[in-house]
């Protein structure tokens, strides 16, 4: 008996053995059991042709086909298999490069062989019921707009099958068109091999949203030769694919792009897949023309990623609502790794992104992105992650978020096009050949907090176009260029709240132009040219910063019109001067300890004489409430040498410095209240207390001239100072200053009794005031510190201390004095 008989034959049997048997209340019925009609070449199966065993099945039955080649077009009916004979065993179909690609011996052995003109397998939108057509080789359309295999409506599997374009691809147009023009298509596209098709390799149309998983495609040619295409409210299911070496992008929108039609288009994560070698991108989505509505895309999930390398760029997604990229392996790419314009919201998080001719990241027209937890490297011309608009909008709020960031052409991050921008938490950006961070957005407002950056060929932090930059919490050392470099006059910048800045090679911050740059709360140690070098900031405040160590200066200011404050802050061990101004400039330094700095303490002028030709206006100094010591080095190297400047020096405490406590010129206007003390250690260059230089020699040679003016020096206490307590002649005869007066001096020069004996020959006096008698209010005598000799120093005074009450207007002598005193 036929299988055709033995289904009759079951019919019947299934019709007579129907009846009621009351047990229970049950009713029990026998199914009508599915049958096999089997296709070959001869005489021994139920058709010789796949499309008369598909006529002759009903619902439910399997039409199983044997090895051969099938020269027909078929339409699949509802409810109607269609599968290949034998078992599942593979063998090497072909090699591809490096890459070898397996098939079922079935599907390589059984062939439908279409006539051209269309597509070789129909399942039209009659197709009412799930089918199957599992184990074929599906070859040669040439017809225009014809897939080889065309899915109209319905939820049909199509598995493990071979569908290629015997003609070599140049007719026809793709492998699997889901067209669904008659309804959903909801297909199930598994484990097959699409190749050499000159179109899409699968075709998702307007209404797909199949599942498409575990194909190979690749060779898809023309001019929309697309690995896995989508086209207007395609929404399917695409995982675990391998697509390479297609004509256009392994998975892409194609012709008018995405529609989401005024609503939402929400496309399934594309996960598991390894995209490489197309000539476009790996995966590239974009809207068509004039659509309005939300549509949303998931390269990747939290667990599964897609692998995608050697593509014109990874992934470029374009004019969409919402991007999430996640958890891919994107590199090698001869343009951009992720290029992403037009996306209104995006997610870029957990990618391995690495060794891009261009770009790393490329973002322009985007409302709101947050780029976190990637390892972005090697993109040889570009940066890591670049805000480059390219004539399309910026991107308006951009977070990037705990990334490492190293080995890139330009800057690790590139803003040109980002409106406010914030580098976070423990971000690494090191290695890359423009710097760090670089920002060059005209407008923008940048936020650099809690990162660390190191080993940039250039700064670790760029400032060259901005309207504000604030930098807080970073580790930044060791940067070819400087720490950070500002350059843009317009700019306004706060390096603030626990920055070390270290061990950078052209200084800790550099800054070329700036309209303000506030330095609060770092540490800045180490640096190659110096800890704060300003050649540009029209106000600079540096407050309660600790700078050390560095090869040059602690601060340096070197140009003109600059003012600002530089208070609470600890400088100290630089090569240089802790304070070195070059400029004329107008700042107040205060409530400083600065110590053991090589040039000096606070200096204007360089080493050399006359300061190195500094001329012209001097800067304008308010010198207030420091603590000033331990600075010089083999007898050079002052307290506060101030030869170039004006201004007042008030309430300092100046002690244990190589040189001169306190050395001005003809432009300081007043010194009073300062306590000056032990200053000048080296006996053929001993530095006086107070002592008045005209610039004729460097900053090591004997102090000589006279003062121009007679300004007041009152309410100092100078003590124990090598050579004399106050030092100044008033020109231009040299005549003893009548404005110099209620000081206490006490042992300086060589004097070594406590108080000078009355009446003349004021020996003793002469000495201590440099060939000068005192004036009416001086005092000689010891000031009773409260601790001078030993360390913690304590230079408050006791009370009984000749010192007290009897400055100038009745207030105490030196630092701790006066109407504004020290009080820490």
């Amino acid at each position: 008996m036929d299988s055709r008989q033995l289904k009759e034959g079951i019919i019947l049997s299934t019709l007579c053995a129907v009846f009621f048997f009351l047990w229970g209340g049950f009713l029990i019925v026998n199914p009508v059991m599915a049958a096999t009609i089997t296709v070959c070449p001869g005489t021994t199966c139920n058709a010789t042709t796949i499309q008369g065993g598909i006529d002759m099945a009903s619902s439910g039955d399997w039409v199983v086909v044997s090895p051969g080649i099938y020269n027909e077009n078929i339409y699949m009916r509802s409810g109607v298999n269609v599968k290949s004979a034998g078992d599942n065993s593979t063998s090497t179909y072909m090699t591809v490069g490096d890459h070898t690609i397996t098939a079922m011996n079935r599907a390589q052995n059984t062939i439908i062989q279409g006539n051209g003109s269309i597509g070789v397998v129909g399942i039209p939108d009659t197709v009412t019921t799930d089918v199957t057509l599992d184990g074929f080789t599906i070859e040669n359309v040439t017809g225009a707009g014809q897939f080889v295999v065309r899915i109209m409506c319905g939820a049909p599997t199509i598995t493990n099958n071979i569908i290629r374009n015997g003609s070599g691809g140049s007719g026809g147009f793709g492998g699997i068109g889901l067209q669904g023009f008659g309804g959903k298509v909801s297909a199930i596209i598994d484990n097959n091999l699409i190749h050499t098709v000159n179109g899409p390799g699968i075709g998702n149309g307007p209404n797909s949203n199949a599942t498409i998983e575990n194909n190979e495609i690749w060779d898809c040619n023309g001019g929309e030769g697309v690995g896995i295409g989508l086209w207007g409210h395609a929404h399917p299911s695409i995982s675990n694919n391998t697509v390479f070496d297609n004509n256009k992008a392994g998975i892409g929108s194609y012709e008018n792009g995405l529609q989401a039609e005024g609503g939402s288009l929400d496309i399934p994560a594309i996960r598991g897949n390894t995209i490489h070698d197309n000539l476009e991108a790996g995966i590239r989505l974009t809207r068509a023309d004039s659509d309005t509505g939300n549509i949303t895309v998931a390269i990747g999930e939290s667990v599964t990623g897609n692998t995608i390398y050697g593509n014109k760029a990874g992934i470029r997604l374009a004019d969409l609502t919402n991007g999430t990229i996640q958890n891919n392996s994107i590199h090698d790419h001869t343009l951009t790794g992720i290029w992403l314009h037009g996306v209104t919201t995006a997610v870029i998080d957990n990618n391995r992104i690495s060794h891009q001719n261009m770009a790393g990241i490329r973002l322009e027209g985007i409302n709101d992105i947050t780029i976190s937890d990637n390892n972005i490297t090697s993109s040889f011309n570009k940066a890591g992650i670049a805000f480059d608009p390219n004539n399309q909008s910026a991107v308006v709020q951009a977070i990037v978020d705990h990334n490492e960031i190293q080995h890139n052409g330009q800057a690790g991050i590139y803003n040109r096009g980002a409106t406010t921008l914030t580098v976070r938490n423990n971000n690494l950006i090191h290695h890359n050949t423009w710097g760090g961070i670089f920002i060059d957005c005209p407008g923008s407002t940048n936020t650099i907090e809690g990162n660390t950056i190191e080993h940039n060929s250039r700064a670790g932090i760029g400032v060259n176009a901005t309207t504000s930059v604030t930098i807080t919490d970073n580790g930044i050392n060791d940067n070819l260029w400087g720490g950070i470099s500002i350059n843009d006059a317009g700019s306004d910048s706060i390096i603030n709240g626990d920055n070390a800045i270290h061990g950078n090679n052209l200084g800790g911050i550099r800054i070329k132009a700036a309209s303000s740059v506030t330095v609060e709360g770092n540490i800045i140690d180490n640096n190659g040219y110096g800890g704060i070098y300003d050649m540009g900031a029209a106000i600079l405040s540096v407050n309660g910063t600790d700078i050390h160590h560095n090869q040059y200066g602690g601060i340096e200011i070197n140009h003109d019109g600059g003012t600002g404050t530089i208070t609470h802050n600890t400088i100290h061990d630089n090569v240089y001067g802790g304070i070195g101004i070059k400029s004329a400039c107008t700042f107040e330094i205060s409530d400083n300890e600065i110590h053991d700095n090589l040039r000096g303490g606070i200096h204007t002028g360089d080493q050399t004489a006359d300061g190195g030709g500094y001329t012209g206006v001097p800067a304008l100094l308010t010198i207030k409430r420091n603590k000033v010591y331990d600075n010089g080095g083999s007898g050079y190297g002052g307290g506060i040498d101030v030869r170039h400047a004006s201004g007042t020096i008030c309430n300092n405490l100046v002690y244990d410095n190589h040189r001169s406590g306190i050395r001005f010129g003809d432009n300081i206007n007043e010194i009073v209240n300062n306590t000056v003390v032990s200053n000048g250690t080296n006996a053929t260059r001993p530095g006086a207390g107070i002592v008045y230089d005209d610039l004729a020699g460097d900053v090591n040679a004997e102090p000589g001239g006279y003062a121009t003016n007679d300004i007041p020096i009152k309410n100092n206490i100078c003590t124990n100072n090598v050579k004399a307590g106050i030092r100044v002649n008033v020109g231009p005869s040299g005549v003893c200053p009548a404005n110099r007066d209620y000081n206490l001096l006490c042992q300086n020069h060589g004097i070594t009794d406590a108080t000078c004996p009355q009446p003349p020959p004021y020996y003793c006096e002469y000495r201590q005031l440099y060939m000068c008698p005192s004036n009416t209010h001086e005092i000689f005598d010891d000031p009773l510190f409260v601790n001078p000799t030993t360390a913690p120093y304590d230079f408050h005074l006791w009370g009984g201390s000749p010192a007290l009450g009897t400055g100038e207007f009745e207030v105490d002598m030196g630092a701790y004095g006066g109407s504004d005193p020290i009080t820490w």
